[in-house]
């Protein structure tokens, strides 16, 4: 009687608690959990063959007091990106870099997110506990910052936690910037601030006239005390090509001038490397020296510096005359930057010269936006018809065409 009793009592425990059949529960299941049990959600992002998830599942969440942490204060549920209802859940928080935890209230909120293993118990629990915490969870954090609260140490440490979750905040991040002294640029939680948070998968998260772009680019010694050479110069190379490109669409032509020196520095024919501190993201890209005559060229285009323009097109003309990438290149930047019909005039002799090299829907649909740029919009669209035409032979993409069309249409329409 009393072992009958046992079982009975063991099944009314058993079945008060949630039980969850791998990739088949879903986020409304879950949600609906947290109310019932009044329990924060934890979801541990990860995918078969992530050996960084494997490890960091088996020698910290499963860890005995880590585990009887989670069963305490959490619903736990591992998430396979990859598979059954983990790949709906996924959809709704888009996660590239795994692991991620990220744990939700009951009301669907993250309150503690953060990607990238955690290699020890400590680290992890001090996570779990500041992610429930009243004041410290970064839902918490959002709304102290939304209700105006702008203290110096909250704000570095709202930063710090958003990066290591994988959330970046420029309005945050600058609002914590502009709160600095000079003297106070130098210390190393900062530089770390600002090495870690100006730049994340290639998102820049500095405005492109913020000082701290110059701090970076004039004190690169100081940076190369704490992270890879290689890093920060492709770093400095990264920010200042965005404030160039800022720059001289803005008329900030002092800006640019300056960001000419500094680029003057770095152009290469190897690619920049940017590695994301915390995550498993290793982006590329290229300043080369015909990127830089570019920028010079359309400097001194936009400040009338007609000497140094005519000299610095008869240079590159002469080096570039056969090869129809660098032509596109100089091209598609004058139908960005430059409005002088006189100029455009060039920029139709560059993109014709390259269509005679490599007759390719790029280089007639970059012809057409010219000609729409200079209000010539029948020819705009003889231009689009024949890229179309190309784009369809070889199966390339064309809504880059289609956008033009519908620009077309609407000043007809007006």
């Amino acid at each position: 009687m009393k072992k009958l009793c046992f079982i009975i009592l063991l099944l009314i425990i058993v079945s008060a608690q949630a039980q969850y059949v791998p990739n088949q529960t879903s986020l409304k299941q879950l949600l609906d959990d947290s109310k019932k049990y009044d329990k924060n959600i934890m979801l541990f992002m990860h995918f078969k063959g992530c050996s960084a998830c494997v490890k960091m599942e088996k020698e910290i969440i499963n860890e005995k007091e880590v585990s009887e942490f989670l069963s305490e204060n959490f619903i736990y549920y591992p998430v396979d990106v990859r598979e059954g209802t983990g790949i709906e859940i996924n959809k709704i928080f888009n996660m590239n870099a795994l692991p991620t935890i990220i744990i939700l209230d009951s009301a669907s909120n993250i309150i503690g997110k953060t990607s990238g293993k955690i290699d020890n118990k400590s680290d992890f629990l001090d996570f779990c506990v500041n992610s429930i915490g009243d004041t410290t969870s970064l839902y918490a954090q959002k709304q102290r910052y939304d209700n105006g609260y702008r203290n110096k140490d909250f704000l570095f440490k709202y930063c710090t936690d958003l990066y290591y979750a994988d959330m970046p905040d420029s309005s945050v991040y600058n609002a914590y910037l502009s709160m600095l002294s000079k003297d106070e640029y130098t210390l190393k939680r900062n530089i770390d601030l600002i090495y870690n948070n100006s730049i994340v998968r290639l998102k820049v998260y500095l405005p492109y006239n913020s000082p701290f772009i110059n701090f970076m680019s004039d004190n690169k010694e100081l940076f190369y005390q704490y992270f890879d050479t290689i890093q920060v110069n492709s770093r400095i190379t990264y920010l200042n090509v965005h404030a160039i490109k800022h720059s001289l669409k803005k008329g900030d032509y002092e800006i640019a001038k300056n960001k000419l020196s500094v680029l003057n520095q770095y152009k290469t024919s190897d690619f920049f490397r940017i590695n994301d501190a915390n995550f498993a993201s290793n982006s590329a890209f290229f300043y080369s020296p015909t990127q830089h005559q570019i920028y010079e060229i359309i400097y001194y285009c936009c400040t009338d510096n007609h000497d140094e323009y005519n000299k610095s097109v008869k240079k590159f003309i002469s080096e570039n005359n056969n090869n129809p990438d660098n032509l596109h290149f100089l091209v598609s930047f004058f139908k960005y930057y430059i409005n002088d019909p006189n100029k455009l005039v060039d920029a139709e002799k560059w993109i014709e010269r390259s269509i005679e090299l490599d007759d390719s829907y790029r280089n007639n649909n970059t012809y057409a936006w010219l000609l729409f740029k200079e209000k010539k919009y029948k020819e705009a669209m003889n231009y689009i018809v024949k890229a179309v035409n190309i784009a369809t032979k070889n199966n390339e993409d064309f809504s880059d065409s289609e956008k033009l069309v519908s620009e077309i249409r609407k000043i007809e329409n007006k």
